[in-house]
């Protein structure tokens, strides 16, 4: 994320004024944190405290920093909706990556599990808050450059069960991914990478954008199934240790995750 323009430190201090009163000294203190919400409005004033109180009541309605409440994750997630957050681009942004293909939101819906999965869903979300703030500590900003504030995402499609998008339940289920996000996470994503696409990759887009904002949407880039494409856009972005073979990589396992 960019450092502050001379428009946005204009209203930086005025929004830290109002919003402090729900923040921590810490928040209070972080320029970068607080521009996220500026940013996802427009730098209009009211709509982004608003958006940062709405964000800071559901954090408190759900439990979200209460360690000893919150319940360790079924099995039964991590087996049929895979996801990591385990390694680094190059420069030194998280990657979080998931095997979307395998991820059938059928399951939830057939034996009542839409509760659990949507805890599922943030809890990713916090896991990816929690390595940006390793990542941060680990390569700290130089002189006139940002800090490292956002999470590079990386999607594979193959073997997508295009047949969930007739379910309702089912769709709306899977976009809970994206409204999450723009509703409590805000401008925490640099850029995403949707691989190995199915030709109903279209309207998965389609049923995304009535969720996600339009900067958002501009951050997403779709790859065929030409896995050469793919690794060669990799190549520019990724080492080859920072990533599981399903995308390309050479990592194993969580033995060098420096997340852990």
């Amino acid at each position: 994320m960019a450092l502050p323009s001379k428009e946005e430190l204009l209203v930086l201090d005025t929004f830290r004024a109002k919003v402090a009163d729900i923040l921590s000294e810490e928040e209070v203190a972080d320029d970068m944190f607080l521009l996220r919400w500026l940013r996802a409005r427009d730098l209009n004033l009211e709509k982004a405290e608003g958006m940062l109180r709405s964000a800071i009541k559901w954090r408190k309605e759900n439990h979200m920093d209460d360690t000893i409440i919150k319940k360790p994750i079924d099995p039964f997630y991590h087996e049929n909706y895979p996801r990591w957050v385990d390694g680094m681009d190059k420069e030194g942004r998280p990657i979080f990556s998931a095997a979307f293909g395998r991820w059938d939101v059928r399951k939830v819906v057939k034996q009542g599990k839409n509760k659990e999965f949507v805890d599922y869903l943030t809890d990713g979300f916090e896991l990816v808050v929690k390595a940006i703030k390793r990542s941060a500590e680990m390569h700290p900003a130089q002189p006139g450059k940002p800090p490292i504030t956002q999470v590079v995402c990386v999607y594979d499609w193959e073997g997508f069960a295009w047949g969930q998008l007739l379910s309702y339940q089912s769709v709306q289920n899977f976009l809970q991914f994206g409204s999450i996000y723009e509703a409590y996470y805000p401008e925490i994503l640099h850029s995403c990478y949707f691989i190995n696409c199915p030709s109903v990759i279209s309207t998965v887009l389609t049923l995304l954008r009535p969720v996600i904002a339009p900067k958002t949407m501009d951050k997403i880039k779709c790859i065929g199934t030409d896995k050469e494409a793919w690794k060669a856009e990799f190549n520019k972005r990724f080492d080859a240790e920072q990533l599981r073979p399903q995308f390309g990589g050479t990592k194993l396992d969580d033995s060098s995750n420096p997340f852990l």
